[in-house]
C-alpha cells in the first residue's frame, strides 16, 4: 500500500512500512494505478496469524482490486516471516520488491527483473500457478520447506524452478524459529535463510574428474546448500539461472552459475575429444592390412625345379649288419633279499576234558 501516488508501496509485514503507514498524515490509497480509494491501517491483536491489515475507509467507496480469496487458510507466522525476510533481502540488493503483488499474486514480486518469489508451506497447484505467472512475463522461484515431500512438491522442486529452504542460526547453523519469538531482536538478527536441494556447485577443488576416465553422461555437478542472500543476489543478477533436467548432465533441474556451466561444457568438450581420438585410433587399426600368412613347411627335401635326376650304377651300398634277436629272458635281480622259509605253525596240544563218570571212578 502507499500513502500517495508517487510514494513507495507499503506492506503490513514490514515493521518500518507499518510504522510509516501509521505516521503519515495523508490518506492511504489502493496501490493500483489510477485508483484513489482510501484505506486505513488496522491492527487487531486478537487475530493470531494476521493481526495487521488494511480495510476500506468508507463502506460506500470500495474497489475490487483486492478481493478476499481462499488460499488454503490464513498465512502462518512462519510464512509471513520468510516472506518479509525475502522482501528485505531484495530491497537490500537494490531492487524494488512488492509483497502480495496484485497483478501476479506473488508473495514477493521483484519488479526488475520481473521475478516472483513464492513461499509455499503446503502442497498446491504448482504447475498452474507457475504458468499463470509466466504468462504475465515473470519468472518464478518456489521456496519449499524440507518437510514438504508430496508428489506435486517434488515435481515443483526438481522440474518447476524450486528450491528447499530452512531458517538457521548464522553461527551454529542449527534450525531456529524466530517467528515464534517476534520480540527477540537478537534471534532475528542471527537468523538467516539457507537454500539447498537444487543449488548446483562445481566439483570440489582437487576432485575434478578426468575426462579420459569418467563415463560419458555421468553427473558433473553436485548439489549443496547456499546462503539465501547470496542465492538471491546471483539469481536476480542473472548469473545463476535455472537449467531444466538433462541440459547440464543432471536428471533434475538445477540453479547453476553461468561460469560453472561454461566449465562443465569445456569438460564435456575435452571428454568428446578424447572419445573421438579413441575412435580414430580404432578406425586406423581396422583399416591396417593384415600381414601375409607364412608358407607351410615341406615334409621332405624338394628337388630343384628343372634339374634332371642323375642315375648312377656305381654307387656303393653301405654294408648291412645283422641285428641280434632280443633276449626275452628276465635277468635275476642283483642283491635281491633271500626269501625266508615260512615258520611252521606250532600244533597246540590241549588236555582232553574228562567226563563226570571218569571223575567218579577215579581211584585215590
Amino acid at each position: 500500500m502507499r500513502h500517495n501516488p508517487r510514494a513507495p508501496l507499503l506492506w503490513v509485514g514490514d515493521d518500518e512500512d507499518w510504522k510509516t503507514a501509521h505516521e503519515q498524515s495523508q490518506a492511504l490509497v489502493c496501490p493500483e494505478p489510477d485508483c484513489d480509494i482510501e484505506l486505513v491501517a488496522v491492527e487487531n491483536r486478537s487475530y493470531r496469524y494476521n493481526p495487521r491489515f488494511f480495510r476500506f475507509k468508507s463502506k460506500s467507496k470500495q474497489c475490487g482490486h483486492w478481493p478476499a480469496r481462499n488460499r488454503g487458510g490464513p498465512e502462518t507466522p512462519q510464512h509471513d516471516w520468510v516472506k518479509a525476510r525475502l522482501a528485505g533481502i531484495v530491497r537490500h540488493l537494490g531492487h524494488q520488491a512488492t509483497p502480495e503483488h496484485w497483478h501476479t499474486r506473488a508473495d514477493v514480486f521483484v519488479h526488475k527483473p520481473a521475478f516472483c518469489l513464492e513461499v509455499q508451506l503446503q502442497s498446491t497447484q504448482f504447475t498452474d500457478r507457475t504458468a499463470s505467472r509466466q504468462r504475465k512475463g515473470a519468472e518464478v522461484c518456489w521456496f519449499l520447506p524440507g518437510h514438504l515431500d508430496s508428489r506435486k512438491a517434488r515435481a515443483a522442486l526438481f522440474h518447476g524452478r524450486g528450491v528447499r529452504f530452512r531458517v538457521v542460526d548464522r553461527q551454529s547453523h542449527r534450525p531456529i524459529a524466530p517467528w515464534e519469538s517476534p520480540d527477540d531482536r537478537d534471534l532475528a538478527r542471527r537468523a538467516i535463510i539457507e537454500v539447498w536441494g537444487t543449488v548446483a556447485h562445481p566439483p570440489r577443488r582437487g576432485q575434478e574428474p578426468d575426462p579420459s576416465v569418467v563415463r560419458p553422461g555421468s553427473a558433473w555437478f553436485r548439489t549443496d546448500s547456499l546462503d539465501g542472500y547470496r542465492f538471491l543476489k546471483e539469481v536476480l543478477s542473472g548469473r545463476r539461472r535455472w537449467y531444466p533436467a538433462e541440459t547440464i548432465g543432471n536428471k533434475t533441474g538445477l540453479w547453476a552459475l553461468d561460469t560453472d556451466v561454461t566449465a562443465y561444457r569445456d569438460f564435456r568438450a575435452r571428454q568428446q575429444d578424447h572419445l573421438d581420438q579413441l575412435h580414430r585410433e580404432q578406425q586406423a587399426r581396422d583399416a591396417r592390412p593384415e600381414p601375409p600368412a607364412p608358407p607351410a613347411e615341406a615334409e621332405g627335401p624338394v628337388p630343384l625345379a628343372g634339374a634332371p635326376a642323375v642315375e648312377r650304377d656305381d654307387v656303393e651300398e653301405p654294408p648291412q649288419v645283422p641285428v641280434a634277436e632280443p633276449d626275452t629272458v628276465p635277468f635275476a635281480k642283483i642283491n635281491a633279499p633271500t626269501p625266508r622259509p615260512a615258520p611252521a605253525h606250532a600244533v597246540s596240544v590241549q588236555p582232553r576234558r574228562r567226563r563226570w563218570w571218569q571223575l567218579w571212578r577215579r581211584t585215590p
